[in-house]
């Protein structure tokens, strides 16, 4: 009891941890799996332009993230990179998540068709590719050219775009 002071005494936070159900947690795992795995095969700038708009689709963000130089595209963005350049070392993580989250708003009520490569010109570490894109935007069909620059460290990551109305 609180009001009565000679027996209140405080004790530590007990922590409860709850698990999902044991199937769930399995199938989380398989998908986990099945998601690095599928991951390891992005292995040429066409595996990643392919990864960047199928997972755009499908809203599947680690995929999406994972193809994406964020830290350099962000530089094509003024106000986010200035608030990237602005802030501390310590808290440029937290201007990256902002702009990952713009990311994963933009276009949302354009949902995308299809997707063709067109062309892809690769030197050494780099990349350029061109590639058509249809989208449906309120149930007008809308074609846009992008064109991406790839850059090869681990695997080929998405450094920057520009798009083009068709």
């Amino acid at each position: 009891s609180y009001y009565n002071c000679e027996k209140y005494q405080e004790t530590d936070f007990i922590k409860i941890v709850v698990k999902d159900h044991p199937l769930r947690e399995q199938e989380r795992q398989e998908e986990e799996k099945n998601l690095l795995e599928e991951l390891k095969n992005i292995l040429t700038p066409q595996d990643s332009i392919k990864a960047f708009f199928e997972s755009k689709m499908a809203k599947n963000w680690h995929k999406f993230f994972y193809v994406i130089d964020t830290r350099q595209l962000i530089k094509q963005f003024p106000v986010f990179d200035k608030a990237y350049q602005n802030t501390a070392d310590e808290e440029k993580n937290l201007a990256v998540e902002d702009f990952k989250k713009f990311l994963q708003e933009l276009n949302t009520d354009e949902q995308i068709i299809g997707f063709d490569i067109l062309e892809t010109t690769i030197r050494k570490t780099q990349a350029i590719a061109k590639v058509v894109v249809s989208s449906k935007f309120r149930d007008m069909i809308i074609k846009r050219e992008y064109r991406f620059g790839l850059t090869l460290k681990d695997h080929w990551y998405i450094y920057g775009y520009s798009v083009i109305q068709k």
